[in-house]
């Protein structure tokens, strides 16, 4: 790593979009809604310099993640499971 700041974007799958606004609820009525404000989001961050990385939340996974640590599946728990994920798949790429 070269020291850059890399923002960690949540990624939606269309196929689970519907659990995943279920279980949110903050999040725009559809997938192509969501998937602009997403778009655009990595758009700005890239035009700033700022290195970006998708990170994909699958529902079932984030809700079983909340349940092992005894968490309600809110906006905080979101973040903390995006940054560990984050964490982990840059660890992965070394």
């Amino acid at each position: 790593m070269d020291g850059k700041t890399i923002v960690a974007i949540p990624w939606y799958l269309r196929t689970d979009y519907v659990q995943a606004k279920a279980l949110f609820g903050d999040m725009p009525e559809s997938y192509e809604g969501w998937l602009e404000r997403a778009l655009q989001w990595e758009a700005d961050c890239k035009s700033q310099g700022q290195a970006v990385s998708r990170v994909v939340v699958r529902s079932g996974a984030f809700r079983t993640w909340c349940q092992a640590r005894g968490m309600a599946p809110d906006t905080r728990a979101r973040t903390n499971f995006i940054s560990k994920r984050a964490w982990n798949l840059m660890q992965q790429q070394g």
